[in-house]
């Protein structure tokens, strides 16, 4: 034991009466004097008590204390005492309370625990869980054995009263856990936000009792609200309500309402930390804390109802992260926020925590720093908040569109239900629907599928149809009649355009086309240029208006065309920089960049459309030859990372030394890092077999490096055959890279797996039938197996299909891609018949196997490289000669025979074989 491990003390069974008087040195103790009464909460084998007096909580020597049984009376005059006293309230902190007479005694009379005042009793069992350590330099902090969180401060509950009159008081603010809103912002929902403030509050208007409860003492240093909590609580993942709310214009008008408020309280705190006495004082430094401290809590206070919006937001419809990257965007951003908030309660508090003196071992920070840190914070939460935002308005226009009535009553519902969202708790008798019906109507819902097993399909109700309201002529597209569409698919499909008309819908005021915006994005390439496709974003951003308009149609015109067009221009620009930016770093990449910058900076941010600054990062990003961050599976597994088998000797390495489970593993290593090299644009347009002229860049490097990876692999297996003059040891080899094979086809392979057999399929090797009659069967049979998977019946039928129900990680083979991209680009023009417009059908058809190509590139895969033994396979591959010229070494192992001699060796090895295992 370490002396800090404790036990719970039994359920109000427990007391002791002071025998001495005892001061207590530091604010986390207990004081008390000879003949108090003390309830212990904990026992520590170290001797020191966690207890309760007179409302207060804190840890006291236990050798001051003798055990008794209280009588009746003394609990009463306990009871009554607490009662009369006030009990302080911070965020974050509350003390324990008295017992009152109605929970004297439970139903049976018997006695019971002393309760926490305003907790439930599996409050209490968790702030008994809080057990004293000490850091290695000696500064006391508590560890809870439950919940794992530490702290400097004891925390105690939240009490109901709003000053602590105690021996001592004590605040703390609870750090939040890093994958959570923190608790103190999250518990009162929209209770704030929707009961005690209305939707025109300012930053400025949130007064009300002082935040600093016993404000006599400069030790305070807690961010407290005057809103009682919400007992709510986000530990228990029962009682929170699934997010329901949709992401639609009224919910992102809402939070940019939220946003100003934030922004106005954060503005207010920042006022808040200018000192302008220059002695700072014990009084001085008192009323400053206090002052950061209040501010900070109503900036706290305001982002309840951001906060509670945030997380009530339904992204389901929108898809996974491989579907939309901005969902892990929006993630990334929003934990930001969240960090930022701890910072700054973190900060806040240290500017009211005591300065140390000349004498002080450790002196800390002074009041100046401590109050350069709050305002670096704030302004770093600011920043993220508007992040946040941005990723938010990014992500509204990827929600689906609700056309039928139904969904025009579930978005009504949920708008009305968002305030409700984080107060109510589901029914314990009904499950509630997402739309708030009753819960009658969802329990009839369940005898349908009994009627439809007698009466069959119940038919859908007839809902009225409703009429298509006539868009103005000036809302409409302007380049519809450039564009093709395909109508004999259900619904309609874009089949092509002209340059102009596919770039309007890539920037579509009226709605968002998600597919489309990514199929276009990776393949741009193969119909226009980068700095085109600036030139016509940018004529997109400085659409005019059409002539004639009367004032009410141009500001109609500006809210529904202008500027939902300026704010996808944004978004593809973005986008593009962030997951599709396909240019390399030479001169006119470089310039165009710069151009990217200058209008991010001189047309962008000089107007209320939002996304100039993360664009202006991204554009600065690439300008630095960097590329954006590539998101990527990180696998969770059960086992770690599985430990090499490595060979005896492992300066002079063998070929039959290696364990063909190493040799696999080493050989998906090497091929998974040229996969998940190989680019987008690299696909487009057979680059892999254009001619290059002098001086020329490969724009297919990866792509051909790959390819040449495996055919030096399929010459080395050959090679390692054919050096064995002797039989057996032919053998003997073929059976190891059989076993190799296997192993990666184990292993998700298939790219190694296909360069192995097709090397024991090659001419030099398929003709040595002396070699190939003393193959035992077993090693045969997993062979054909092997080519039966791979073989390119039906298209690659089998291969394809067991592909797809493969796990990642994976490494497909890319042949099967070339095959697949050689004749999209053969067989379908690139421009559809007599006419001029671009066939877009093509080019989806190569963004969606460039799609295949990249989902198999986001997981890596669990494995140890051993550099011997990848410089030891490289070496041999790269020294081995081509396959096709090594008829003439087959011949020498093994000659022609006389077509006698053929007949009596192939009945020797029939026997042979059939007396085989």
């Amino acid at each position: 034991m370490n002396g800090y491990s404790g036990t719970l003390a039994p359920p109000g069974g427990l007391y002791v009466r002071a025998l001495y008087d005892y001061d207590a040195d530091d604010r986390t103790s207990l004081s008390f004097r000879q003949g108090d009464i003390i309830q212990v909460i904990t026992q520590l084998e170290s001797g020191w008590w966690d207890g309760v007096i007179n409302g207060v909580r804190g840890w006291f020597p236990s050798n001051y204390c003798a055990v008794v049984t209280p009588p009746k009376d003394e609990t009463r005059d306990a009871e009554s005492s607490a009662d009369e006293g006030d009990s302080g309230t911070l965020d974050g902190s509350q003390d324990l309370g008295s017992y009152s007479e109605a929970s004297d005694t439970d139903d049976d009379g018997g006695q019971t625990q002393l309760p926490l005042e305003g907790t439930e009793p599996d409050k209490e069992e968790e702030a008994a869980f809080w057990i004293p350590q000490a850091t290695p330099d000696g500064r006391l902090f508590y560890f809870n054995t439950l919940t794992g969180v530490s702290t400097m401060e004891l925390p105690l509950e939240t009490p109901s009263s709003l000053s602590e009159n105690g021996p001592r008081d004590r605040t703390n603010v609870n750090m939040p856990e890093s994958s959570r809103p923190p608790p103190e912002l999250m518990a009162g929902g929209w209770h704030m936000y929707n009961g005690d403030t209305d939707d025109e509050n300012s930053a400025s208007d949130v007064e009300g009792p002082s935040g600093m409860a016993g404000s006599h003492s400069s030790l305070n240093n807690g961010l407290s609200t005057h809103d009682p909590m919400n007992p709510m609580s986000f530990i228990d993942q029962d009682d929170v309500d699934e997010p329901s709310a949709r992401l639609d214009d009224k919910l992102v008008e809402r939070l940019d309402d939220l946003k100003r408020l934030i922004v106005a309280s954060i503005r207010k705190l920042d006022e808040r930390l200018i000192v302008e006495e220059k002695v700072i004082t014990e009084a001085v430094h008192q009323r400053t804390g206090e002052r950061v401290c209040k501010a900070a809590s109503k900036v706290l206070e305001i982002y309840r109802p951001w906060i509670a919006t945030v997380e009530s937001i339904n992204l389901a419809p929108i898809g996974s992260t491989f579907q939309n990257p901005q969902i892990a965007d929006f993630s990334v951003a929003k934990q930001k926020v969240y960090d930022m908030i701890s910072e700054l309660i973190l900060t806040c508090q240290a500017v009211a925590a005591p300065l140390g003196d000349e004498w002080a071992d450790n002196r800390g920070d002074s009041l100046e720093e401590r109050l350069k840190n709050v305002r670096s914070v704030s302004r770093d939460l600011e920043s993220n908040t508007a992040k946040l935002y941005f990723a938010l308005q990014l992500l509204s226009d990827l929600m689906p569109i609700e056309d039928s009535p139904s969904s025009i009553s579930s978005k009504r519902h949920t708008d009305m239900d968002l305030y409700n969202t984080y107060q109510r708790k589901p029914s314990t008798q009904f499950s509630r629907s997402p739309l708030g019906d009753d819960p009658l109507e969802m329990h009839s819902g369940g005898n349908n599928s009994k009627l439809k097993k007698f009466f069959g399909e119940v038919p859908a109700p007839v809902l009225p149809q409703a009429v298509p309201e006539e868009i103005p002529e000036f809302l409409q597209l302007d380049h519809e009649g450039e564009i093709s569409y395909d109508l004999k698919s259900t619904p309609a499909q874009l089949k092509g355009g002209t340059l102009a008309g596919l770039v309007e819908q890539l920037t579509r005021h009226d709605r968002l086309d998600s597919p489309f915006n990514n199929t276009f994005l990776l393949t741009y390439r193969s119909f226009t240029t980068a700095s085109e496709l600036f030139d016509m974003l940018v004529k997109r951003w400085s659409i005019q208006p059409p002539a004639g308009l009367s004032r009410e149609d141009y500001q109609l015109w500006v809210d529904k065309k202008q500027k939902p067009i300026r704010f996808r221009v944004v978004n593809i620009l973005k986008s593009w920089f962030d997951n599709y930016w396909m240019e390399g770093n030479d001169e006119d990449a470089q310039a165009l960049i710069q151009r990217v910058y200058a209008f991010a900076k001189d047309h962008v941010a000089t107007t209320s459309t939002p996304g100039a600054a993360p664009l202006m990062t991204a554009v600065e990003q690439r300008a630095r030859g960097q590329d954006a961050p590539t998101k990527r599976l990180v696998l969770t597994l059960n086992t770690s990372t599985p430990q090499p088998i490595l060979p005896k000797h492992m300066k002079k390495l063998k070929f039959l030394d290696i364990d063909a489970t190493e040799f696999a593993r080493q050989l998906t290593i090497i091929e998974s890092r040229l996969y998940g090299k190989i680019k987008p644009t690299e696909c487009l347009n057979k680059t892999w077999q254009k001619k290059l002229a002098p001086g020329e860049a490969d724009p297919a490097s990866n792509v051909k490096a790959l390819i040449l990876h495996s055919n030096q692999l399929t010459n080395w297996v050959a090679q390692m055959i054919l050096t064995q003059s002797d039989v057996k040891r032919r053998v003997v080899v073929i059976k190891h890279f059989v076993s190799v094979a296997d192993k990666c086809r184990m292993l998700n392979n298939f790219s190694t797996l296909t360069s192995i057999i097709s090397a024991l399929g090659t001419a030099p090797i398929h003709r040595l039938n002396r070699t190939w009659g003393s193959v035992n069967a077993r090693t045969m049979t997993t062979l054909e197996n092997m080519r039966r998977l791979m073989g390119s019946t039906k298209n690659f039928a089998e291969y394809r299909d067991t592909l797809h129900k493969a796990n990642p990680p994976c490494i497909p083979f890319f042949g099967v891609y070339l095959t697949d991209l050689t004749f999209i680009e053969d067989g379908i023009p690139s421009l559809i018949k007599k006419t001029n417009l671009i066939n877009f059908a093509k080019r989806a058809k190569t963004a969606e196997v460039i799609r295949d190509i990249q989902q198999y590139q986001n997981v890596p895969y669990p494995l140890q490289p051993v550099p011997e033994l990848q410089d030891y396979i490289l070496t041999n591959m790269q020294s081995a000669g081509d396959v096709h010229e090594m008829y003439d070494m087959s011949l020498a192992v093994e000659p022609r025979e006389r077509e006698d001699e053929k007949i009596a060796s192939f009945a020797k090895y029939d026997n042979i074989s059939q007396q085989r295992p």
